[in-house]
């Protein structure tokens, strides 16, 4: 009886085994998935609370402030055929940008106020 029931055990857990672990990977991925849609439901709440108005007026200043289209390369076409034009060489242009101290903007900004 005691053999019979081991037997009955070992073949319970070779049919068994594989269903509860693909059921504990579906499980641990479900969860996953669930918290990812919680996520994106909040963030999808917060975005429908924005105003669409306000967002174009923001994107019209910083177009303007920082242009999506640079004419670069048009502007490096112009130099380099001016350039053999009269025939002179170029050789390119070299952008260091630094960056910029309060102390800086504040004279600069007293620059221009006097100027005006």
């Amino acid at each position: 009886m005691v053999v019979i029931g081991l037997i009955g055990l070992v073949i319970t857990w070779f049919v068994f085994g594989p269903v509860v672990s693909k059921l504990r990977t579906r499980l641990t991925a479900k969860n996953r998935l669930s918290k990812e849609y919680d996520n994106l439901s909040t963030k999808l709440e917060i975005l429908e609370g924005i105003d669409s108005i306000q967002v174009e007026e923001r994107v019209k200043k910083m177009e303007e402030v920082f242009p999506s289209k640079k004419p670069v390369v048009q502007l490096m076409g112009s130099l380099n055929q001016l350039a053999s034009e009269y025939n002179l060489s170029f050789g390119g242009i070299t952008l260091r940008p630094g960056s910029l101290s309060q102390e800086q903007i504040n004279k600069k900004s007293s620059k221009n106020a006097k100027s005006i």
